[in-house]
């Protein structure tokens, strides 16, 4: 995909919802949250670069598109433009393949392993893709849909999904209500405390306080004895490295079998600007160059008023 065509799509997905954002706007996907969907289509966060997996699962799909053809004798064709719900117009469906000589289409996905893949020939297939084929489902208007994978590069397998309306109906409603937040710039709720930081970054308040009950006094209770206890692991892998290193001694490693067990690895050199002394010598420079930001808010804890 050329950096023009990435554009383009990226412009497509903003318009509205499509396939590969459903997982994350129900809370399965293990790449994206529902707050990162929001921002995506806000155009706040900035567009995510595309990783490996995801360059070759580009660079692969016409093969897997042959594959397919091949195995099942249908006729495939990659659509050019998406396809827009006729009622639910924030429901989109970029597709990898629509079949011409039969009621069905298909998606074509490369994997590493077989985890989360049934038998070939059923619609065992991971959660995150079933709700992306019931989405294109329920956008083309279409019964089945075809999931064809090629896994580490060599295990090729097509699985089938029929139509579920049910599951199909929860999605529209989940849909509906995820693209209204997007409209009223809304931000969906928080999944987990970077995104809580993220958001009382945007809006911090300045005042208000509210009195501590029995259930925060708890959970302020098991932070701390957590967070102290990460502290006292971090001690104990940092001596542990340290007796290890003082064992090797003058050596690079330790051996076992003739294969190395331990060793030191040399650290990487790169140059770092010196602020401090840019500042000093040329202030006009860094006042020119110079950015402001502001860190994300944490929170900070009082272990006095709890163990007093």
């Amino acid at each position: 995909m050329t950096n023009e065509q990435r554009t383009a799509w990226l412009n497509e997905r903003r318009r509205g919802i499509g396939g590969s954002d459903v997982a994350a706007i129900v809370g399965i996907s293990p790449w994206a949250t529902p707050l990162d969907i929001y921002e995506q289509k806000l155009g706040i966060a900035p567009p995510a670069h595309e990783t490996e997996a995801m360059y070759w699962g580009t660079a692969l799909e016409p093969a897997i598109r042959q594959a397919y053809s091949d195995k099942t004798g249908y006729l495939v064709k990659k659509p050019e433009t998406a396809f827009v719900h006729p009622k639910y117009s924030f429901m989109r469906a970029n597709l990898d393949g629509i079949v011409l000589n039969d009621n069905r289409i298909a998606e074509f996905k490369t994997a590493s392993t077989s985890k989360g893949w049934g038998e070939p020939g059923t619609d065992e297939i991971p959660d995150y893709y079933l709700t992306q084929v019931q989405h294109y489902m329920t956008v083309t208007d279409r019964p089945v849909c075809d999931v064809a994978v090629l896994v580490a590069g060599r295990d090729f397998s097509i699985y089938t999904v029929e139509a579920d309306k049910e599951l199909q109906e929860q999605l529209i409603e989940i849909e509906a209500e995820f693209w209204q937040k997007v409209e009223k710039r809304t931000p969906p709720e928080p999944t987990n405390y970077e995104e809580f930081q993220k958001i009382r970054k945007q809006r911090f308040p300045e005042t208000g306080s509210i009195e501590a009950d029995s259930e925060v006094i708890e959970i302020v209770k098991q932070y701390l004895d957590a967070d102290a206890e990460e502290k006292a692991i971090a001690e104990r892998i940092s001596g542990l490295k340290q007796k290890i290193a003082e064992l090797l001694g003058d050596n690079n490693a330790f051996t076992l079998n003739g294969k190395k067990l331990v060793s030191w690895r040399r650290g990487a050199t790169c140059k770092r600007l010196n602020q401090a002394s840019l500042k000093t010598k040329y202030p006009q420079i860094f006042e020119e160059f110079a950015t402001v930001s502001t860190n994300s808010p944490s929170l900070t804890f009082s272990r006095k008023l709890l163990s007093a």
